[in-house]
């Protein structure tokens, strides 16, 4: 299983998730440091988001990991409340499922 395959899904497009939207990242800490900052979520290496777990400023939703790495997916308590979090967790979890 590839990321390609999770991002690509085509259940993305069934329901209102527009993964088109917002901010992209292609170095983690910034991920991470838009995520603190309460701009959404987002899929990081446990190392660089264990200590963020540790103090509660994350909260990692489900315990999965993907292949070959070791990845949370994180946002803070508050956003992880929200439905568009919610419905992407469970996107996210079927598509590793389907696996």
């Amino acid at each position: 299983m590839g990321a390609d395959r999770i991002f690509s899904a085509p259940d993305y497009a069934k329901g209102a998730l527009n993964i088109e939207m917002g901010l992209r990242f292609t170095d983690e800490t910034h991920a991470i440091q838009a995520a603190i900052a309460g701009q959404g979520v987002a899929i990081v290496s446990r190392l660089l988001a264990k200590d963020f777990i540790d103090k509660q400023i994350f909260t990692a939703p489900f315990n999965m990991a993907l292949p070959g790495g070791k990845y949370f997916f994180v946002t803070t308590q508050e956003k992880a409340q929200q439905e568009d979090v919610r419905e992407l967790k469970l996107s996210i979890e079927e598509s590793i499922a389907g696996c």
